[in-house]
């Protein structure tokens, strides 16, 4: 429990505070530890997790509010993160980079986790934006398509198979639990939820989404419809957080901080 270093992400790393805070996760990662101060010169910065001394840094795009994402590059691998420009990847080992992509949004906020698989990047916000596939097998990254049925302000999709499925919403639009093809981003189905966001995990071939509402809804993980298999009140509203399962416990946390654990098994 004793503290063995600390960084400050603006101090120590010429960081710049993004809009709303920081607010993506460390990445832990081949030996070493990613995070994203968005500064100048530092838009992100690799550090030895046992010492915090600086490997490498990386970059100057301002912050978004997205964490890193490990993905496979040529025979090495690389650090993908959604910032204030969109997708840009750099390598794990050197921080060389490796590609970039624009993502415009409003108020550049890229805040969705990038979904990667076999070759291509899924990324997604909100604020009218939507979502699209981003190819990252050839030299320079190409955007396969664009959907307006994934707005997502901050909530992450997820994949089961060849779909995927996210809670499509924001203040622009009411939610809805929707379920993309990968591959084309054709939209299999989609169900209303309560309130305007709200996030979706997997769990084996079973999903359960939590409306903004705080209400989670238990279905499965298929293509083919929308099959509900029971809900129940979590917590009170607003949820913005996404939930967690382990061991059989499914928590969840609302906005004014309080965290429920629910026995599942």
């Amino acid at each position: 429990g004793e503290q063995r270093w600390l960084k400050h992400l603006v101090d120590d790393l010429g960081g710049k505070r993004p809009r709303w805070g920081f607010a993506g996760a460390p990445l832990l990662a081949g030996g070493l530890l990613v995070v994203e101060p968005g500064g100048d010169g530092s838009s992100l910065v690799a550090l030895d997790p046992a010492t915090g001394d600086e490997r490498w840094r990386a970059g100057s795009d301002k912050a978004g509010y997205s964490a890193p994402v490990l993905f496979p590059h040529g025979e090495g691998k690389g650090v993908a993160i959604f910032n204030a420009f969109g997708l840009v990847a750099y390598s794990l080992e050197n921080g060389g980079e490796l590609f970039r992509q624009r993502w415009e949004t409003d108020y550049d906020v890229n805040a969705a986790t990038p979904l990667y698989y076999a070759g291509h990047f899924f990324v997604c916000s909100g604020y009218g934006t939507g979502g699209g596939l981003i190819s990252v097998k050839g030299e320079t990254p190409e955007l396969i398509y664009e959907t307006r049925d994934a707005i997502a302000q901050f909530q992450s999709p997820v994949r089961v198979g060849e779909h995927l499925y996210i809670v499509s919403g924001d203040n622009s639009k009411k939610s809805r639990l929707a379920c993309l093809n990968f591959v084309d981003g054709s939209l299999a189905w989609s169900e209303k939820l309560g309130g305007n966001r709200g996030n979706v995990i997997a769990i084996g071939d079973k999903l359960i989404a939590v409306s903004e509402r705080g209400e989670a809804i238990l279905c499965a993980a298929s293509p083919e419809d929308f099959t509900e298999l029971g809900r129940f009140q979590a917590s009170r509203p607003n949820v913005w957080a996404a939930p967690a399962f382990a061991g059989g416990i499914f928590y969840v946390r609302n906005n004014d901080g309080s965290l429920q654990a629910w026995d599942m098994r």
